[in-house]
């Protein structure tokens, strides 16, 4: 994704929202814009806010304050609905019917749906159009909900933990589709705590916990922000032995080979090669996605039990 396309007026933007469920902050000043032809992504943990957030854009929860906008309309208005589609984790539908009749009673609801066999091979529903969703295993349902989301052909898609229960090759069909439809200009805003998921689709996260921004950024944003790096080898040396070193951080073995977690990762190999002159398939990479979350995590939880 281009600047040229993060200038251009947001599809959706929050504007200072909170949000109170059971008494309890669930959001907190939360501000963001999600533009056409991005992947956006919520990363949390479970309890973050990642799920409310999604609620507040399609109207199905209000703010307590702040400004929240969908293609310049309000939450929840037919033009906003009419605009979006959404898979979310508590979808619900209707019981007894067919696949088939699921899809076009979704079809129904917009003035210029996609038709039935493009929805039938974004969604991968080949053999399922016939299928009653009661006999649906729990991947064809996602699958089934991700179809009727896309009904509409909307500008800006929500999606709420939309692997959760696929197989490796059904998540991966989804990952094309959201790269098909982020090459069309649609905007997606995905919910997730799958930092693999995260690190293969977003154009940017948002991190979120305890209801609060933690970071925006790209992948490889928040990546550099911290100093570690993540050095992997064969090696004759033991865990025990390495961890005792001062250059090395978090050490393990990990399928025959050793894993150090270093900021010092220059210092550290040279003592490794003079340690072990056999050593081999050396590899020095930037931390995961997941190790900046911890990282990032980390470091807000210290700074709000030290506040």
């Amino acid at each position: 994704m281009t600047g040229d396309t993060l200038s251009e007026k947001p599809l959706v933007r929050l504007e200072q929202v909170d949000c109170r469920r059971g008494g309890r902050e669930v959001l907190k000043g939360l501000d963001l814009e999600v533009h056409a032809g991005e992947v956006f992504t919520l990363l949390g943990p479970n309890g973050a806010g990642k799920s409310t957030t999604v609620s507040l854009i399609l109207g199905l929860l209000r703010p307590a304050r702040g400004r929240i906008s969908v293609l310049g309309h309000a939450p929840g208005s037919l033009a906003a609905r009419q605009a979006t589609g959404a898979m979310l984790q508590a979808g619900s539908v209707p019981v007894g019917l067919r696949v088939r009749e699921l899809v076009e009673l979704a079809r129904a609801g917009y003035p210029d749906p996609v038709p039935e066999r493009e929805l039938a091979d974004l969604a991968g529903l080949d053999g399922l159009l016939g299928r009653d969703w009661d006999r649906l295993s729990g991947g064809q349902k996602r699958r089934v909900l991700l179809a009727m989301a896309l009904a509409g052909n909307p500008r800006v898609l929500f999606l709420d933990e939309p692997t959760a229960g696929l197989d490796v090759p059904a998540k991966r069909e989804l990952w094309n589709t959201i790269d098909a439809l982020r090459e069309a200009g649609r905007a997606v805003l995905l919910a997730t705590h799958d930092m693999t998921e995260a690190d293969a689709l977003t154009d940017r996260v948002l991190l979120l916990q305890h209801g609060q921004a933690v970071a925006l950024d790209s992948a490889d944003g928040l990546r550099e922000r911290i100093p570690d790096r993540r050095v992997r080898c064969r090696t004759a040396l033991s865990p025990t032995e390495v961890a005792d070193w001062p250059e090395a951080g978090h050490v393990r073995r990990h399928e025959k080979r050793l894993e150090i977690l270093t900021p010092q990762a220059e210092r550290l190999v040279a003592r490794m090669l003079r340690t072990d002159p056999e050593l081999s398939e050396l590899e020095v990479r930037a931390a995961s996605l997941e190790e900046a979350f911890m990282h990032l995590t980390d470091h807000e939880q210290n700074t709000r039990e030290a506040a």
